[in-house]
């Protein structure tokens, strides 16, 4: 069974792909979105990366082009670093195992 948390970070913050929450938590969790807000707080607009887990019926392995963009009506590749470049405003990770 699979959990997600949904993180909630200031801007600009950096964080992890795959990480512990404490020396006592046996589990791991795995980056599998970030949403990101352009504009201020009057306005704008929100994208997201998801990190696909099965493509073509199959388990995929996290790599580089294991990331999609999408935003309203386009949805594109995106690398790792696109990822981990963008200002992040909520995080949501997987629970993977202990």
């Amino acid at each position: 069974r699979q959990y997600c948390t949904a993180l909630r970070l200031p801007w600009s913050s950096l964080f992890p792909v795959i990480f512990r929450f404490d020396e006592n938590d046996n589990n791991t969790y795995r980056l599998v979105g970030v949403a990101q807000h352009i504009g201020d707080r009057k306005g704008g607009h929100y994208i997201v990366y998801v990190r696909a887990s099965k493509m073509n019926g199959q388990e995929h392995q996290s790599n580089d082009k294991s990331w999609f963009y999408a935003s309203d009506e386009m949805i594109r590749e995106a690398s790792l670093q696109d990822v981990l470049d963008c200002e992040a405003y909520i995080l949501f990770y997987e629970r993977v195992g202990n």
